[in-house]
């Protein structure tokens, strides 16, 4: 696995790996989580980052990525509309069938929720399905994070002016956005082929 990968890695060194943080928030707390996600992947050698309301991305923002990381309020175990929306218009908005432009593009994904097991996992799993059924390459997060399919946030205080976050919910936006990137650089070989 490692030479497969290591003349991947050489290829991508001549440009920055391209990164689109995008999430859907009535509340702010998904938001200030994309924060996160975003700073941590920005922290990476040669990384640019794209962070954006899912309601601001663009077909450019879509064709634009190597790697990107949506984020989701839990909505009765799922993500919530407005971001089903955003991916249901995916194809029919930016791309043809098959979409084929997002083949080898690695996708990742965070979710917060009001409760400790409010269906994060579950939305984060629901975002993978999105990634696959446009052959995109999944990333999980580290075998030790709260959520080992991405990374999630539960929201103790809506109320509060600036959110509350645990240092282990900063930790696992920090290895996802790090893992995302990573993966990313290595997979560019692939989809610029």
């Amino acid at each position: 696995m490692m030479t497969l990968l290591l003349p991947l890695l050489s290829l991508s060194a001549l440009s920055p790996t391209r990164i689109l943080v995008a999430w859907h928030t009535e509340t702010n707390r998904t938001g200030d989580y994309a924060a996160l996600v975003s700073t941590a992947a920005a922290a990476e050698p040669n990384t640019i980052i794209r962070a954006k309301h899912v309601s601001d991305v663009t077909c450019d923002d879509l064709k634009w990525f190597h790697g990107v990381a949506l984020g989701s309020p839990v909505y009765w175990g799922m993500y919530s509309g407005v971001m089903k929306a955003f991916l249901d218009n995916v194809q029919q908005r930016c791309f043809s069938w098959p979409v084929a432009a997002l083949r080898w593009k690695v996708g990742a994904a965070f979710a917060t929720g009001a409760h400790v097991s409010s269906g994060k996992e579950a939305t984060i799993a629901a975002l993978h399905t999105f990634y696959y059924s446009v052959q995109m390459v999944a990333v999980a997060n580290e075998p030790a994070s709260a959520c080992l399919m991405g990374a999630c946030a539960t929201n103790r205080n809506e109320s509060a002016a600036v959110p509350t976050f645990t240092d282990a919910e900063r930790t696992d936006a920090q290895s996802l956005a790090r893992r995302l990137v990573r993966l990313s650089t290595a997979m560019r070989g692939l989809m610029e082929s």
